[in-house]
């Protein structure tokens, strides 16, 4: 009997030991996977910017003023493309120009003077930045792609570049060389990759063997990073700690009990060795608990037996089970739903959009929709009242999202503040009409703190039947649904949109519109035109409105209210204005000798106006063009008052301390109240041309009353868009101060404002 009892100890410690190592391997593949998929991650995040230094290379090296730079040398090329506000902007560190030859005919350091020297503009910082160049000529050398990037390694220094051959605008040559791109990756950037990856990391350069080594307390894994060539150019390596370590320590603490347990049923065995019925119970308890084991079944319990003692241990093995179960439940839980607000996450909604297309294609289901949404000016609400505010409102919209789905529909959020609710069995057409419910939803104010919080949304909708493409997949119906709410987002916000195929392409072409805009603002080659602004007294010329014009070589002329609006969605915009700003001080300045007390105008954005330096940037203008207090007038829209009132507010008061004027334009058409006017620091009111239809008839109250009140807050009047006689004469009456509109002059080029100078 004592080796009935030995054996049955050994059995229960060999199951201890079986059940040690299958836990063991389950926890080590799942975080095998874990450790993969953020490599995988952050690998993601490193090619992005590969692709990106690329891009940026290939707008500067496909373009005519580079091709005729590398023959003429011009310095005019340099000092206009390269600045230091462009080079900030483009985040770029270094430039080079290599000819075929392997010469450099350009060399730019963003921390450095540009000197003048025999062969063009060049300039060298130190040793490294020759081996630098040297580097880059050699992988070029090997490497016959046109358009290239990946990361090197110089003294220790580790560096991100981009190389593409110079051609002319439309990609042909032969090439004069190459535009190279080269921004290091110190800390500040590498500390940016890292909170965008959330996970601490470093690259290594060379790369090394990718490896995922799990040891007892952290997990050393590695993965290479292949520049755009394919070539292994580098090895991410995170080193973390064991996210499951203090799960398996509970774990095996359960199991030895487990075992303990047992070995206590094999000594009542001895104890009990002449009691058979008891023998037989204590036999029935063992099959059922080495069932468990043997099977993984944690979810089963241990039966009762009838007998006290024996199913009070029956109990307390119940009890470890459900302690194993509970763990199990909790650990897929978290795998597969968002911490902050329990909504299934990506990995489930990919999981569900899998199971759904495979149950339309088996004819299951009819159909199933895809709704993806995104919150607009999300980042307006954490940056003006933080963090703890935006969770709140995270909270509040995953609540009604909730709400608005019922099962099996799934209610999921991505991250940040992008959601999205999947349909199972919905039909094409019912899909805009949940959509309608979710924004009703997602729209209602949000209460937090005492404040009134507004939400808008915009929603792309991409639907499946019987009839999709079998080899769709879920990141497809994801990558669909992004692309519509994208579109959504641009065409107006707090809106929805479904997929169809034209998206695609249209997304691709403003994409492709986007660069050229960003060509075109770097080339300065917008034209500007001038418009003239009469005094209603005696008609003379009072001042000019400058008028941006795009002219594209396919598409002829672009209008303004697109490429402005796509500057301002792109943040393209500031450097669009000081642009044209700088374009037309030089302009007034040489004006003004002729006609000087001739005014210019000049349109400007309001997210120009909250920049923190345009006030210094229009103080250097003035100093530089010697233009005196009052010449220079901005004109603001309206519709900008709708804005941060208080950045805007101190933009517009630092800069009238230089003697800049201010206008507002189209008055009538947007957000503006007597009040708002009042407490604006502004000198003229533009009257939007569409009220001066009504003066052709007789109606002339709402013209009658901006004048007067603009009149009674110190402001003068501008009268645009004027353009028959009646409307001058009864402007005139109205006491209207200054007129503009095609009754007198339509916008002109610079040839045709050059003889209307010479005739007035």
């Amino acid at each position: 009997m004592l080796m009935t009892a030995a054996t049955l100890a050994l059995c229960m410690a060999i199951g201890a030991a079986i059940s040690h190592y299958v836990m063991d391997r389950s926890m080590r593949e799942f975080e095998g996977r874990d450790a993969a998929h953020t490599l995988e991650r952050i690998n993601i995040l490193i090619d992005l910017q590969l692709v990106s230094m690329r891009k940026q290379a290939a707008d500067y090296s496909i373009w005519d003023t580079t091709y005729d730079f590398m023959a003429s040398g011009d310095p005019d090329y340099v000092k206009q493309n390269y600045s230091k506000a462009i080079l900030d902007n483009l985040d770029i560190d270094q430039v080079f120009l290599i000819r075929t030859d392997g010469s450099i005919a350009m060399a730019l350091f963003r921390a450095n003077q540009i000197t003048p020297g025999a062969t063009g503009i060049r300039y060298i910082a130190d040793a490294a930045s020759t081996d630098l160049s040297n580097r880059i000529m050699r992988i070029r050398a090997g490497n016959p792609e046109p358009k290239i990037a990946g990361l090197l390694d110089i003294a220790g220094k580790q560096y991100i570049y981009g190389i593409s051959a110079i051609l002319t605008n439309d990609g042909k040559g032969p090439t004069r060389g190459d535009v190279v791109f080269i921004r290091s990756m110190d800390r500040k950037r590498m500390d940016h990759l890292k909170r965008l990856a959330q996970e601490e990391f470093s690259l290594v350069i060379p790369a090394k063997a990718d490896r995922i080594d799990i040891g007892d307390d952290r997990i050393a894994s590695a993965k290479t990073v292949r520049d755009t060539a394919g070539n292994p150019v580098a090895s991410i390596m995170v080193d973390q700690a064991r996210p499951l370590k203090q799960l398996i320590t509970t774990t095996r603490s359960i199991i030895s009990a487990n075992a303990l347990i047992l070995t206590l049923i094999a000594l009542l065995f001895v104890y009990l060795m002449f009691d058979r019925l008891v023998l037989r119970k204590i036999d029935a308890l063992v099959r059922n608990i080495f069932s468990i084991r043997q099977v993984g079944a944690i979810g089963n319990r241990l039966p009762a037996i009838g007998d006290q003692d024996i199913d009070r241990i029956s109990s307390e093995v119940n009890h470890m089970l459900e302690d194993l179960s509970d763990s199990h439940t909790r650990l897929q839980h978290e795998a597969f739903h968002d911490h902050l607000t329990g909504l299934g996450n990506r990995r489930l909604l990919l999981k569900e959009l899998d199971d759904a297309f495979r149950a339309v294609k088996n004819r299951h289901i009819e159909g199933f929709t895809l709704l993806l949404m995104d919150l607009d000016d999300f980042k307006d609400i954490n940056d003006l009242y933080g963090h703890l505010a935006g969770d709140q409102v995270i909270k509040v919209i995953a609540e009604r999202l909730g709400g608005c789905t019922r099962s099996p529909d799934l209610a999921a959020r991505l991250g940040g503040d992008e959601f999205a609710v999947l349909l199972r069995n919905s039909r094409s057409q019912s899909s805009e009409r949940h959509a309608e419910i979710l924004l009703d939803a997602l729209t209602r104010p949000i209460v937090w703190d005492g404040i009134t919080l507004g939400v808008k949304a915009s929603i792309g909708i991409v639907t499946a039947d019987a009839s999709a493409d079998p080899g769709s997949n879920p990141i497809d119906w994801l990558r669909k649904a992004d692309i519509a709410m994208y579109a959504s987002k641009n065409r107006t916000k707090n809106g929805y949109l479904v997929f169809h195929a034209d998206l695609e392409s249209s997304l691709s072409e403003r994409k492709r519109m986007e660069s050229e805009l960003s060509i075109m603002i770097g080339a300065e080659s917008s034209e500007i035109w001038m418009q003239p602004i009469l005094k209603q007294s005696d008609g003379s010329l009072f001042a000019l409105e400058a008028l941006s014009r795009w002219f594209h070589p396919v598409l002829g002329e672009i209008s303004p209210l697109t490429f402005i609006r796509m500057a301002e969605d792109t943040k393209l915009i500031d450097r669009f204005d000081r642009s044209v700003i700088r374009r037309c001080c030089a302009l007034i300045s040489e004006l003004r000798l002729r006609h000087p007390e001739l005014y210019l105008c000049i349109n400007v954005s309001a997210l120009t106006l909250m920049e923190p330096d345009f006030s210094a940037f229009i103080a250097r203008q003035i100093r530089l063009h010697s233009i005196p207090d009052g010449a220079l007038m901005l004109e603001i829209t309206e519709t900008v008052l709708a804005s941060d009132e208080a950045a805007l507010l101190n933009g517009i008061r630092a800069i009238r301390q230089l003697g800049v004027r201010f206008l507002i334009d189209d008055f009538g058409t947007g957000y503006s109240s007597l009040s708002r006017l009042n407490a604006l620091p502004l000198d003229f009111l533009k009257i939007d041309g569409s009220f001066l239809v009504a003066l052709d008839n007789g109606q002339d109250t709402i013209c009658k009353t901006i004048i007067r009140m603009a009149h009674s807050l110190g402001m003068q009047v501008i009268a645009e868009g004027v353009e028959t006689e009646a409307q001058r004469r009864r402007l005139a009456e109205l006491a209207c101060d200054y007129l503009q509109g095609y009754y007198f002059a339509k916008p002109m080029d610079p040839k045709q404002l050059e003889h209307y100078l010479r005739s007035h």
